[in-house]
C-alpha cells in the first residue's frame, strides 16, 4: 500500500525545488517532464523501492487529455522540436501494481480551470485519480523515454 506521508514529503520537495528554479517558471504546473524526470532520484530514495518515469495521455470526466499519435512520436524521436508537447509525464511504482505518483496534473488543471480539482489535492495518485474520475493511459515507461523522444538531454552520471 502507497504512503501517503512519502507521496507528500516528495511533493514538498518538488514544490519547494521548483519555487526556487526560475528557469522552469517557478511553479508545477505545466511542467510535468521536468518536475518528474527531476524526482526520479529523489523517489527511489524516499520509496526505497523502483520509480519508473512514465509518458502518455490522462482521460478526465471521458475526455482525454496529453494524447498523442505514432506520427508525433516519430517526429520527436527524430529530432523535431516543438515549444509544448501534447504529452502527460507522471512517476509509476511498479511494485504496487504501476501505482501512479502525480505531482504536478492537480496544478496544472486548476491552472487551466480553476476548481477543477479540489484544493486540497496537491497530487494525485491512483485511489485520488478513481475519486477524480480520471484515468491514465501509460504509453513510454522508463528512465530513459525524453532522452528517446529528444525532450531532454542525458543525465551526467
Amino acid at each position: 500500500m502507497l504512503d501517503l506521508s512519502l507521496v507528500s514529503a516528495l511533493y514538498h520537495t518538488a514544490r519547494e525545488i521548483t519555487h526556487k528554479t526560475p528557469q522552469i517558471g517557478g511553479t508545477l504546473a505545466g511542467n510535468c517532464t521536468t518536475v518528474h524526470f527531476g524526482m526520479l532520484d529523489t523517489a527511489r530514495q524516499i520509496f526505497g523501492a523502483p520509480v519508473q518515469l512514465s509518458i502518455g495521455s490522462i482521460t478526465l470526466d471521458g475526455t482525454t487529455y496529453y494524447d498523442f499519435t505514432e506520427e508525433e512520436l516519430l517526429s520527436w524521436r527524430s529530432g523535431h522540436t516543438r515549444p509544448r508537447y501534447g504529452l502527460h509525464a507522471w512517476l509509476s511504482l511498479p511494485h504496487l501494481g504501476n501505482e501512479v505518483i502525480d505531482l504536478t496534473l492537480a496544478a496544472t488543471l486548476n491552472h487551466a480551470k480553476p476548481g477543477w480539482v479540489p484544493a486540497a489535492i496537491t497530487f494525485i495518485t491512483a485511489r485520488i485519480a478513481t475519486r477524480l474520475n480520471l484515468e491514465y493511459h501509460a504509453r513510454l515507461v522508463g528512465d530513459g523515454v525524453l532522452e528517446e523522444l529528444n525532450l531532454v538531454r542525458g543525465r551526467q552520471a
